[in-house]
Order: structure tokens, then sequence, then C-alpha cells
């Protein structure tokens, strides 16, 4: 519900914004405003709205690794933890140490073991110099088998527990095809939908895109796409 009230906000707020903003400008830069502007700026707005839109979507087919171009994950980074607080089936949790440069080289502080074969939940720390753990990675199943997965969709890969999934280079290609459909939706909305020149409308264009991927498209795919 509350996704649907804020798209609504967001659709009448815009459409408000474009209609005065092309009747002022284009009084000022042409002869006079383009007819039907009642229904133009509804429109244009509903376009970047349906651009916003494909973005969720396509967040949530992949929790934590589509976000705007500035946030995209770099490919192929592989982020590893110093220590890791580690919770067997038996609700029993202990720190481990990373004591070598494999991905598998953990050692318990107390016992000085390797890791369990089972364990429910991994915890790590925001960051490295952080004094808790205050970060869960829970086990869940999926037809692929055993993933761990936190609050924010990042994985640890089960093989190489302590170590967070490489994200698919596919994911990058994904982010700047997202882009470039956003970057064309504002475009389309300053163009034929509200009547401007096309070199106006790919210059307000670029301004929009930039912006909205500043503001409000953090802010869909961080607080309203559904986890």
């Amino acid at each position: 519900m509350w996704l649907i009230i804020a798209f609504g906000l967001c659709f009448v707020t815009m459409a408000g914004l474009f209609f005065a903003w092309a009747v002022w400008l284009q009084s000022n830069l042409y002869t006079q405003p383009a007819e039907g502007m009642i229904w133009r700026a509804p429109a244009a707005s509903a376009v970047v709205m349906v651009s916003f839109a494909i973005w969720m979507v396509a967040a949530r087919s992949a929790p934590g690794e589509i976000r705007p171009l500035q946030e995209a994950p770099k490919v192929k980074e592989s982020v590893y933890f110093k220590e890791i607080f580690v919770v067997d089936a038996e609700g029993n949790g202990e720190i481990y140490r990373r004591t070598a440069n494999e991905r598998t080289g953990y050692r318990g502080n107390e016992s000085n073991q390797p890791l369990p074969g089972s364990y429910v939940e991994v915890k790590v720390k925001a960051t490295d110099d952080a004094k808790d753990f205050s970060i869960s990675f829970k086990r869940q199943t999926s037809p692929a088998g055993d993933i761990y997965q936190d609050g924010q969709g990042r994985q640890m890969d089960p093989e190489y527990m302590g170590t967070l999934k490489e994200k698919p280079k596919g994911r990058l290609f994904m982010i700047l095809f997202l882009n470039l459909v956003h970057l064309g939706a504002w475009i389309l909305a300053f163009g034929p939908l509200l009547g401007f020149g096309s070199g106006h409308a790919i210059m307000m264009g670029v301004v929009g895109a930039i912006l909205s991927n500043f503001t409000l498209l953090p802010y869909f795919l961080t607080v309203l796409t559904p986890k």
C-alpha cells in the first residue's frame, strides 16, 4: 500500500513540475507553449515513473546487486572478512579469525579449529574496526542448495565461508542498460511528450536522469523495493 501511495505522490508532483516548467520555459524559448499541456505533463510523468518501476522489478530479481550506476558494485570484486562469528546448529557461537591468505583459512579464537561443517548463521562486522558483529547472514534453503544471505541481499559463498559471492558480470551490463532506459524515458518526456526541441530535450533529459539517479532512484530501490 505504501508503495502505491509513494508512487502516486511522486507521479502527481512530477506532473505538476513538468507542467509548470514546460509552460514557463517554452513561453520564453518559443512563441508559446505546446498545445495540450494538460495531458502532456501527466504523460511525461508516467513515462518516467515506468522507468522507475522497471528498475525496481530488476532490483527485486537480484537483491543488493542492482543499484544506480554511482553505487554499482565492482565486477569480480571479492570481499573477505577478517573475523566472522559462526553459530552452529546447537546455538553455540565462536569467533573465527582469518589466518591465511586462502579463503578457507579461518581458525577459532578459542578452539583453534577450522570452521565446523554445519552452521545456521554467520555474523560479520560492518567495518574491520567495529566492535560488534552486527550483520547477520542466515542460512536459507534454495533449489540450488543452502545459501547464506543478509538483509541487503548479499550472499556468502557456502564453499568459501567468510567471502561474499562475486557479482556476475551480467549485473554491470544490466545496470548500464537500465540507465540507458531511464535516460531515454527522461528525453522522451521532455521531447515528444512535453514538446521541447531535440537539443533542449536531450540536455534536460540528461540533467533529469542524473538528478533522479542521486535522489529518487536510490530511495525507491532501498526503501520501497520489497526484499
